[in-house]
C-alpha cells in the first residue's frame, strides 16, 4: 500500500470536507496537486476507482471502515489529514488510464479548500458575523460583559465623587466628562477582545462611523455614559447603555445604573431580567396599561405627553433608565419627540421588547430600526404591553 510518506492507521476518525466553492481556487490547487503527484515515485495510477463515491460531510467520529460511503474495509486504504478532515484516496487498483490523477487533483482541491476556509474562520469562534446571534450565545456574551460594566461604573463613580468632572464640550456642543472617556475605553477594549467580529459604534469614539452601510449586519451601539447632563448636575440619573443591533433590529441590551447598582439585561429572543447589587436575577415583564390611564414617564429635560391622552401620574427620569422602568412594569408610556441617536435607544429597546413592550416611530408607527446613515433616530413612543 502506498501512503505518500505518511503513516496512516487502518481505522481513523474523521470528518469529510465540503465541496469546493471557488472554481479559481480549485483550478490552482488541482495544478499544484498534479505536480506533487508527478514527483511521487510511489504514485500509482490505480489508486482511485472510476466509480468513486463523491465526498460528503459526515459527523465527527465516523469510522472509515464502517462508513456507508465505503463498501469494503479494504477500500479505505489511503488518507491524508488536512485541516481537520481526512481525504480518502482510493479503493482498488483497477482504473482507466488518466482518470485517477484527475480525481486525485480534484480531491486535493477539496481538502485544501477546506483548510483554507477553516484557517480563516475557525469553527470554535462563537458566531459568524453575518448570522443572527442565537439566544444561548447572547446570554453568554451578556454574562461576560457584567464585570466589564461594573468596572466601568466604578470608574464613573470615582469621577462622580470629585469636586470637578473634567467637563469639555464636543463639536455638537454636548458635554463630555472624564467619566465618559474612561467608561468608553474600558468597554470598547473588552468588546474588541470578546466579540472581535462585531464593531463598536460609540458616542465617544474619536473617529465615529457616520456611514452605517460600511458596518456588518451585527454591531454594538454604546453610550458609555448616558445622561451626561444628569451626571454633571449630580441627580444620580445616569447609566451605561450598551446595545447590540443585528440586521437592523435591536437584538440585545445592557443598562447599568452605577449609583443604584441596578442592572437590566434582555432582548426579544432572551426575555428581560433585572439584578440589584449582589442579588439574584429577577425576570421582569412590562404591564398592560391600566384603564385609569397608567404612568407617563418622560426625560427630565425633554418632557412630552401624547395629545388627547389621560395619565394617572407623570414621572420624570434621566437617561435610558426610563426603558428599565417600562420593562419592569412601573411605567406605561415614554414619548420622545426630538431626535436621539441610535446608541441612546438600542439597549433600552432590546430590553423593553424582551419584556413584551415596543418602541415605534411617531411618523409611521413602525418598529425602530438601526444602522441608519448618521445613526439618527426620529421621534418615537415606547410603551408596555398591548
Amino acid at each position: 500500500m502506498t501512503n505518500f510518506g505518511i503513516d496512516i492507521p487502518q481505522r481513523l476518525k474523521f470528518s469529510f470536507p465540503q465541496q469546493v466553492k471557488t472554481a479559481h481556487l480549485a483550478k490552482m490547487l488541482r495544478a499544484d496537486a498534479l505536480k506533487t503527484a508527478r514527483r511521487e515515485k510511489s504514485f500509482q495510477a490505480g489508486l482511485l476507482s472510476g466509480s468513486q463515491v463523491p465526498l460528503k460531510r459526515k459527523p465527527l467520529g465516523l469510522d472509515v471502515a464502517q462508513s456507508a460511503l465505503v463498501r469494503r474495509p479494504e477500500d479505505a486504504q489511503i488518507g491524508i489529514r488536512i485541516g481537520g478532515g481526512l481525504l480518502r484516496k482510493g479503493r482498488h487498483q483497477k482504473a482507466r488510464e488518466g482518470k485517477p490523477r484527475q480525481r486525485a487533483a480534484h480531491a486535493f482541491a477539496k481538502a485544501w479548500n477546506w483548510h483554507y476556509r477553516e484557517s480563516r474562520h475557525p469553527r470554535d469562534y462563537p458566531l459568524r458575523a453575518s448570522k443572527q446571534p442565537s439566544a444561548d450565545h447572547l446570554n453568554q456574551v451578556l454574562e461576560s460583559l457584567l464585570p466589564v460594566l461594573r468596572a466601568a461604573g466604578e470608574l464613573m463613580l470615582e469621577v462622580y465623587g470629585r469636586p470637578g468632572h473634567g467637563v469639555a464640550t464636543k463639536q455638537d456642543l454636548s458635554p463630555v466628562t472624564d467619566a465618559d472617556l474612561a467608561s468608553h475605553r474600558v468597554i470598547t477594549q473588552a468588546l474588541a477582545t470578546l466579540t472581535p467580529a462585531w464593531p463598536v459604534v460609540s458616542e465617544e469614539d474619536a473617529t465615529p462611523m457616520t456611514e452605517a452601510r460600511t458596518l456588518p449586519p451585527v454591531f454594538w451601539l454604546l453610550d458609555p455614559l448616558d445622561g451626561t447632563r444628569e451626571f454633571i448636575a449630580r441627580t444620580d440619573e445616569f447609566c451605561i447603555s450598551l446595545g447590540l443591533a443585528a440586521h437592523g433590529l435591536a437584538c440585545a441590551g445592557l443598562i447599568f445604573g452605577p449609583v443604584q447598582d441596578l442592572l437590566y439585561a434582555g432582548g426579544p429572543s432572551i426575555g428581560a431580567r433585572r439584578k440589584r447589587g449582589a442579588g439574584a436575577w429577577e425576570s421582569i415583564r412590562a404591564r398592560t396599561r391600566p384603564e385609569e390611564g397608567g404612568v407617563l414617564i418622560s426625560s427630565r429635560r425633554h418632557a412630552a405627553q401624547p395629545e388627547g391622552e389621560h395619565f394617572e401620574r407623570h414621572e420624570v427620569l434621566g437617561s435610558a433608565l426610563k426603558f428599565g422602568r417600562l420593562a419592569e412594569g412601573h411605567a406605561d408610556v415614554y414619548l420622545r419627540r426630538g431626535n436621539t441617536m441610535e446608541w441612546d435607544t438600542c439597549a433600552g429597546q432590546a430590553i423593553l421588547e424582551g419584556a413584551g413592550g415596543s418602541v415605534r416611530t411617531l411618523g409611521g408607527r413602525v418598529q425602530m430600526r438601526y444602522g441608519k446613515d448618521g445613526f439618527l433616530n426620529p421621534g418615537f413612543m415606547a410603551s408596555g404591553r398591548g
